[in-house]
């Protein structure tokens, strides 16, 4: 059963080796133990405690709404709402900006708390059935193609509006990875990656992260479900070329501003922040493999079903498979994760 989950879903694998998959697939059985964060290096707990992901952050109602905008907003260049409107001091244009007061004072104002920021640039991706999208870094861009130098939000977050149907496979998963890029000797910092964190979308959940980390979306084999996000990067100060809604945009693409009540605004549910966290033990032999579908299996058995997984692999690289590859003799296959689970 494990061995069709797999080749119905697809995956992705740690390995010890880059050249695994001309050599060939590993061997040995290997298991993965959910571990504690006093189990971590330092620098990686300090980047797994950056990490906030937060459920039930909208009312039902609001988040239908953002769905019903989200195609729209999906063709428009990315859009700025300056600090007062996300505040309440002024009133919002659309519904999606109103979602953002909502997210503001539910989630993003203790984040925010005394840091220097001006407002939040935002946009919506409507992905292809099973489309997944390049690793990168969030940055001014138009600044970037001028002077070649990364200047990063404050924060990054992703509000997910949609997850797949029942029986079906995830959609792609978001990774964030711990790994910056340094302007001075353009390169990545570090080169090898050693911590990652796995959200596999759930709607109206919302992922918050270090704007200068580097992240990406692993396709996915659920070619039914359409993947729809609002992204909310938090800057102190505005993006080039990134400019405030105006009313006209506003009418073009039928973005109309609904007002919830008192008691519409109340019913979101946990905002409390959970990343779940476990340590792959380092490789003893050069074919040693993890599947991440195992991980997180064995992760979301133990410890209420998490979407979110930050895992520290050191001696091991990311990397997609292809469900072709996965179609491997029960032999090969890791075994799945068990144990306690700590959640931030």
């Amino acid at each position: 059963a494990k061995l069709e989950s797999r080749r119905r879903h697809g995956g992705c694998v740690w390995n010890s080796r880059v050249w695994l998959r001309q050599q060939g697939w590993p061997t040995r059985n290997m298991a993965a133990t959910a571990g504690h964060a006093s189990d971590m290096p330092k620098a990686a707990r300090d980047w797994w405690q950056s990490l906030r992901l937060y459920s039930d952050v909208l009312p039902s109602s609001v988040l239908d709404e953002m769905a019903v905008d989200a195609p729209a907003v999906a063709k428009c260049p990315n859009f700025w709402t300056p600090r007062e409107v996300v505040t309440g001091a002024a009133d919002p244009k659309c519904r999606l900006e109103e979602a953002i007061q909502m997210i503001y004072k539910k989630v993003a104002m203790p984040i925010l708390e005394g840091v220097e920021w001006s407002g939040v640039e935002w946009w919506t991706q409507v992905y292809a059935p099973g489309s997944g999208l390049r690793f990168h870094f969030d940055k001014d861009e138009e600044r970037f193609k001028r002077e070649g130098r990364m200047v990063h939000p404050i924060h990054s977050s992703i509000v997910y509006l949609t997850e797949q149907q029942a029986s079906r496979a995830p959609l792609g998963a978001t990774v964030v990875v711990q790994q910056t890029f340094d302007n001075e000797s353009e390169r990545c910092i570090p080169e090898t990656i050693e911590n990652s964190c796995i959200v596999i979308p759930r709607a109206n959940s919302m992922f918050v992260f270090p704007g200068e980390l580097g992240h990406g979306v692993f396709e996915s084999n659920n070619t039914v479900d359409r993947r729809m996000t609002l992204l909310l990067n938090w800057w102190e100060r505005r993006p080039e070329e990134v400019h405030p809604l105006t009313e006209r945009d506003a009418e073009a693409y039928s973005l109309a501003v609904v007002k919830c009540s008192e008691d519409c605004q109340s019913e979101a549910g946990n905002v409390q922040p959970g990343v779940a966290f476990t340590s792959i033990p380092p490789p003893k032999h050069g074919d040693d493999m993890f599947v991440v579908d195992d991980v997180i299996t064995g992760i979301a058995r133990s410890s209420g079903k998490p979407n979110a997984v930050a895992v520290h692999h050191p001696g091991y690289s990311l990397y997609p498979v292809e469900a072709s590859e996965l179609d491997i003799p029960a032999a090969f296959c890791c075994d799945e994760a068990e144990g306690e689970v700590e959640v931030l």
